[in-house]
């Protein structure tokens, strides 16, 4: 069965994800992105932004993801990128 994904509303922290290294490289390579933005447990304030390219699979399966980390002043605190 389809499953049907929500993009999530612009933020600084979704722009920020999108502006590191791991974004603009996830960006070039996928094709079906899917971006989440999630907030974090530590440090507080901060935002888990996760990308996923749907054309490998389940966004819950976490293959082909980039992970960043932003604080709440839009810093990068770490950022990922698994396979």
């Amino acid at each position: 069965a389809a499953r049907l994904f929500a993009s999530p509303e612009p933020s600084p922290a979704l722009d920020a994800a999108r502006n590191t290294e791991t974004g603009r490289a996830f960006l070039r390579f996928a094709r079906a992105p899917l971006w989440r933005a999630i907030p974090a447990s530590h440090p507080e304030g901060a935002t888990v932004v996760t990308a996923t390219d749907l054309r490998f699979g389940d966004p819950e399966d976490g293959r082909f993801t980039a992970e960043i980390l932003i604080d709440a002043a839009g810093r990068v605190l770490a950022q990922e990128f698994r396979y």
